[in-house]
C-alpha cells in the first residue's frame, strides 16, 4: 500500500547526532596523527637496536615493538575504513576499540628506548675501554681505518681504529641520526619556537659530514654526543609540545563539533578559529550567538537537508523546491515521466511524501494519468521502507503519523509552475576531507 506517508522528525536527536559524528571525526583523525607518530618512533627506535640483536633482553624488546607496529597497521586500516564509512556506530565501535588496543603502547615503547640508551651507553664505554687499551701501548699513535698498524718514524707502535669503530658503523650511524632529525624536522614546522634550535642541529650535523679528517672513532664519538645532548632532548621537547596540541585539540574539537551544528542549521558558513586557548571563549559566543539568531525556519531547512540527502541516496532526482507562507514547504522529485514525488513540509516537523502528476496549471486527471499514478504509488510502497530506514540513519528520527493504502483516492495533479531549484537555500553537510583532514584545515594559523 502506498498512499500519502506522514512523518513527524525530531530535531534534538539529529542535533545530538551531528555534534556525535563531528567528535568521532575529530577523534579518529587526532587518533590517526598519534599512531602515526608512535609507528615512526619505533622505526627508528628499531634502527637503534640493530647493534644489540644478540642480547636476550633487546631481541624482546624488538619483538614487542614488531607487534606493537603490525597492530597500527591494522588499527590504522580500521580508521580509515570508518571514517570511509562515516556512520556513527561504525566510528565509535572503532575509536573506542583502537584506544583501548593501544592504551599501553606508550609505556611499553617509553621503556623500551629507557633501555635502548642503556645499552648504547655501555656499548660506548666497551668502546673507551677497548680506545684506551690501543692507546696504553706506550707511544702509540692512531691510524687511520685500513693502515696497518707498524711502527713509525719515531719508533713508537700504530694502532689501526677499525677494531674499535668501522667506517661502516659511522655510516649507519649517521643514516639513522639523519633519518630521526629529518623527521623530527617536519614534526617542528608546526612549533616556530623550535626553528633555531633546529637549524643549529642541523649544522652541527653537515659538519660531521663534511669531516674527512678525524678517524671514525672521533666521528662517531660526535655522532653519539650530538644525539645524546640535542637531539634526543629536541625530540622530547616536540614530543611534549604534540601532547600539548593533542589535548587543545580535543578541547577545541568538542566546541566546534556543537558550533558547526548550529551553523549547518542556520544555513551560515562557519568562522575559522586560531588554533589557541583563546578561541575557545570565541567560538562559545558563536554559539551563543547563533541560539539568540535561531528561528524556526532554520529547523525546517535542516530537516529538508536530511530527507533530500535520504532520498537523492534512494535514486530520486530532486526537482525543485516552493516555499509557502507560514513557514510551509514543498518539494519535488522525479518518479517517471510526468510522474513526481511530492514532499511537504510544516512548522512542526510533519513531513508529508505523496505521488502526484506534475503540470504547470492546474486541471483535473486524465484516466491514464490517474492509472499511472496508482501504479507508481504501488512501486513507492517498497522504496519507502529504505527511504525511512536512511532517514533514521542520517540522525533524523522520523516517526510514524499514517500510511495510507494505495488508492485512485489519493490521485492527484501538482502544480510545478513555482518550483525552483535552489540548491543554496539548503546548508550542505560538512565533509570529512572539508574539515577533519588536518588542523590546518581546521584552524585558521597566524
Amino acid at each position: 500500500m502506498s498512499g500519502p506517508k506522514i512523518s513527524v522528525a525530531e530535531m534534538k536527536r539529529l542535533h545530538l547526532f551531528e555534534e556525535d559524528r563531528r567528535r568521532l571525526l575529530q577523534d579518529l583523525v587526532r587518533l590517526k596523527d598519534v599512531l602515526k607518530r608512535r609507528n615512526k618512533d619505533i622505526a627508528h627506535l628499531q634502527n637503534m637496536l640493530l647493534p644489540f640483536q644478540d642480547l636476550e633482553q633487546v631481541k624482546e624488546s624488538s619483538d614487542k615493538l614488531g607487534r606493537i607496529q603490525a597492530c597500527i597497521t591494522d588499527s590504522l586500516s580500521r580508521i580509515d575504513a570508518a571514517l570511509l564509512d562515516g556512520t556513527n556506530i561504525a566510528m565509535n565501535e572503532v575509536f573506542k576499540s583502537v584506544s583501548v588496543l593501544h592504551e599501553a603502547d606508550e609505556d611499553t615503547v617509553e621503556a623500551v628506548e629507557n633501555q635502548v640508551y642503556e645499552c648504547r651507553e655501555h656499548w660506548m664505554e666497551d668502546k673507551m675501554k677497548a680506545f684506551k687499551k690501543l692507546q696504553s701501548a706506550e707511544g702509540s699513535n692512531p691510524v687511520r681505518e685500513g693502515t696497518s698498524g707498524t711502527g713509525n718514524n719515531n719508533g713508537s707502535v700504530a694502532f689501526d681504529l677499525s677494531s674499535v669503530i668501522s667506517t661502516e658503523e659511522v655510516r649507519i650511524e649517521m643514516q639513522r641520526i639523519e633519518a630521526l632529525y629529518y623527521d623530527l624536522l617536519e614534526r617542528s614546522h608546526s612549533y616556530p619556537e623550535f626553528e633555531k634550535e633546529a637549524e643549529g642541529i642541523e649544522e652541527q650535523l653537515q659538519e660531521i659530514k663534511e669531516d674527512t679528517k678525524s678517524d671514525s672513532f672521533s666521528l662517531f664519538l660526535r655522532l653519539h654526543d650530538l644525539d645524546v645532548k640535542r637531539i634526543r632532548p629536541f625530540r622530547n621537547r616536540i614530543e611534549r609540545c604534540e601532547t600539548e596540541a593533542d589535548l587543545l585539540d580535543e578541547r577545541l574539537s568538542a566546541e566546534l563539533a556543537r558550533y558547526h551544528v548550529l551553523c549547518s542549521a542556520a544555513g551560515e558558513e562557519p568562522k575559522r578559529f586560531l588554533f589557541a586557548e583563546s578561541s575557545i571563549a570565541e567560538i562559545r559566543y558563536e554559539c551563543a550567538r547563533l541560539l539568540s539568531e535561531h528561528d524556526e525556519k532554520a529547523e525546517i531547512r535542516e530537516i529538508m537537508r536530511h530527507v533530500r540527502e535520504s532520498l537523492e541516496q534512494n535514486g530520486y532526482v530532486y526537482l525543485g523546491m516552493k516555499e509557502e507562507e507560514l513557514d510551509f514547504y514543498r518539494e519535488i522529485y522525479r518518479v517517471h515521466d510526468d510522474v513526481v514525488l511530492h514532499v511537504i513540509y510544516d512548522s512542526t516537523g510533519k513531513v508529508t511524501m505523496e505521488v502526484a502528476v506534475q503540470d504547470n496549471k492546474e486541471r483535473a486527471l486524465q484516466p491514464r494519468e490517474v492509472e499511472q499514478i496508482v501504479k507508481e504509488q504501488g512501486k513507492f510502497c517498497a522504496d519507502y521502507e529504505k527511504i525511512f530506514h536512511t532517514i533514521n540513519q542520517s540522525g533524523l528520527a522520523m516517526r510514524d503519523v499514517a500510511r495510507y493504502p494505495v488508492s485512485p483516492d489519493f490521485a492527484q495533479i501538482i502544480d510545478t509552475s513555482g518550483f525552483e531549484k535552489e540548491e543554496c537555500r539548503i546548508n550542505k553537510a560538512d565533509s570529512y576531507y572539508e574539515y577533519y583532514a588536518n588542523r590546518e584545515m581546521k584552524y585558521l594559523h597566524s
